[in-house]
């Protein structure tokens, strides 16, 4: 936000909290991992 002369007098600003989404995505990541590593040593065809 600027004054009638130019300079600025104010910010305006929209925030999310994107915590929730982080751990979601964290979660996510670990169980791949654990995934990964259980099909990884799978002898067995998993069809």
């Amino acid at each position: 936000m600027r004054d009638a002369g130019g300079v600025i007098v104010g910010m305006i600003g929209i925030s999310h909290d994107i915590t929730e989404q982080k751990r979601l995505e964290e979660k996510v990541r670990d169980q791949n991992k654990l995934l990964d590593a259980i099909l990884g040593n799978v002898d067995a065809l998993v069809t």
